[in-house]
């Protein structure tokens, strides 16, 4: 049975690993938001550089404010994207930048955390930060024959163990153990692949047109040269 503490709070995270399908691409070009889509709010989060961690802060109803999770690169874990502390609920990840050449994900990502209850009950904790077992009379004769309170029952405190579980895209995956938690992480892999994406709506669609016209102007080009051609001979 699990060791719980007292205070513990059930968050959850997900981790995305980035991957080119060249090997080749460049990860801090690369820029991914999350949005709870329950609630539309999107995360705001703070890396923490030397964990390669992104741990969760708050959250803005505005797109502009919202942090852009760009792949970490720290020793084995290349172009990973963690983030800590996220609650149970459906998040959308969207790709909103990556490296020159490679083609933009053009669907968010789906990725569903589901927190449940198992019918066992744990009384057992790994410390008491609020000093509620030292103050309670009932354990004054452990108190007093050794300090160290951890894996003693506590009755009082007991409650149902928690379990999670998760989907990308619709698909159940398994979820990775952290800081002794078995479910805690939601994984999930992006792979880029070579190409290039003409912007199709929005300010940028005029460049469609005007690439259109380029090649009709080439076009049109080619035919009178062929004409000139077909005279001379």
């Amino acid at each position: 049975m699990k060791i719980h503490n007292a205070l513990s709070l059930y968050v959850f995270g997900i981790d995305l690993t980035k991957k080119f399908s060249d090997g080749k691409g460049d990860f801090s070009k690369v820029e991914f938001l999350v949005q709870n889509k329950t609630d539309g709010y999107y995360v705001k989060a703070q890396l923490n550089e030397d964990e390669g961690v992104y741990y969760v802060t708050g959250h803005t109803e505005n797109k502009t404010d919202a942090t852009h999770f760009v792949p970490v690169t720290s020793g084995e874990a290349q172009g990973k994207v963690i983030v800590k502390g996220l609650e149970d609920d459906t998040y959308l990840m969207t790709e909103v930048r990556t490296a020159s050449g490679y083609t933009l994900l053009k669907e968010d990502i789906e990725v569903v955390i589901t927190k449940a209850e198992k019918d066992e009950l744990c009384n057992i904790y790994g410390t008491d930060v609020l000093g509620l077992i030292q103050n309670d009379p009932r354990y004054a004769e452990i108190i007093n024959d050794a300090s160290d309170m951890k894996n003693v029952p506590q009755k009082h405190l007991e409650h149902k163990l928690l379990t999670a579980s998760a989907t990308v895209d619709g698909k159940k995956v398994t979820m990775v153990e952290d800081d002794g938690s078995a479910n805690a992480h939601a994984p999930l892999t992006v792979v880029n692949t070579r190409g290039f994406d003409l912007p199709q709506t929005g300010d940028n669609g005029t460049f469609v047109f005007t690439v259109i016209g380029i090649l009709m102007m080439a076009g049109a080009a080619a035919v009178i040269v062929l004409a000139s051609r077909k005279k001379r001979a």
